[in-house]
């Protein structure tokens, strides 16, 4: 959804995204 897609970018853009949180 574009919510999740939302928390991916939030997350990546801070550095702190996991592969494990990657759908």
């Amino acid at each position: 959804s574009d919510s999740k897609r939302m928390l991916i970018a939030f997350f990546d853009a801070k550095g702190m995204i996991n592969t494990e949180f990657v759908p």
